[in-house]
């Protein structure tokens, strides 16, 4: 039995969370219990046998349905501070038997200073025996530099919603590295030196001067075939412009900042528009 029990036991680490319906709970058994104890009342002891029977069976059904869930992978898209950003892990419910009820998939992680921040992504009624799904967590970093995932938790209220449970399970060498954060940035971009960068506008397209004669390709534009040369070759022949469809511009960034925060500020600023320019 005892070698049962910590085979049950075994695993990741769990936290329990009383609700406020728990501690009425807990408030109501001990009182029915003494009740019981005092008066010796037969119908008092079934009470409080019940009592007791709906707690441990609140921890039995919510350790069973936390039990078989194991992620597959982790992957986490490319992001910015203080902007949503998309966390997908994929979960397996790896029990033969047993569905997993009102469960949800969590992180936790933690930055270069050691400061943590938990992400929780969406709440599944139920997850049957052998599903996988994908949970979806968009999670909202504080600030850029490199993010190391400390855990990973589940956790559920089953079945009575009394107690809270949680599972956690470590993860080890899983980082990402989020962007500064961005702000609002519809800048022209000969407007540019007004923040301290100087940036250079170049109309390209299809009305540059001509750098050679080339054959015409699939794709090429009409007017760009050179009618003279086409005759004389009589074959398709295209004009090669000098200056290629786009845009090109060219950033010059000298910070003026005197402390970590004007650095930053300025950090943001840059990143900002290089974003904005990029779109």
């Amino acid at each position: 039995m005892l070698s049962l029990a910590a085979r049950w036991l075994r695993g990741p680490g769990r936290r329990l969370t009383v609700a406020r319906e728990g501690k009425w709970v807990i408030g109501i058994t001990v009182g029915v219990g003494l009740a019981a104890i005092n008066t010796g009342n037969n119908l008092l002891f079934l009470v409080w046998g019940m009592l007791l029977s709906s707690v441990m069976l609140s921890g039995v059904l919510s350790e069973a349905a936390l039990r078989g869930l194991n992620r597959r992978w982790i992957r986490v898209n490319d992001g910015n501070a203080k902007t949503p950003t998309l966390i997908q892990i994929e979960i397996t419910n790896d029990n033969r038997f047993w569905t997993s009820y009102a469960v949800q998939v969590g992180t936790l992680w933690h930055d270069e200073s050691g400061a943590e921040h938990s992400f929780w992504g969406p709440f599944w009624v139920e997850v049957s025996p052998g599903e996988t799904r994908v949970a979806n967590i968009k999670a909202v970093f504080p600030s850029r530099g490199k993010w190391v995932l400390k855990e990973l938790h589940y956790r559920t209220t089953y079945p009575f919603s009394f107690f809270e449970k949680l599972r956690f399970r470590t993860v080890s060498d899983y980082s990402v590295w989020i962007g500064p954060a961005l702000i609002d940035n519809e800048v022209l971009i000969d407007q540019v030196r007004d923040i301290g960068q100087t940036a250079q506008y170049q109309d390209a397209g299809n009305f540059g001067d001509i750098r050679g004669i080339r054959p015409y390709r699939n794709g090429d534009s009409l007017g760009l075939i050179h009618w003279l040369t086409t005759t004389r070759h009589q074959t398709w022949m295209s004009k090669e412009l000098e200056e290629s469809k786009g845009v090109s511009v060219s950033l010059r960034w000298s910070p003026e900042a005197t402390t970590k925060q004007e650095l930053e500020e300025e950090l943001v600023r840059l990143h900002s528009l290089v974003h904005f320019l990029l779109e």
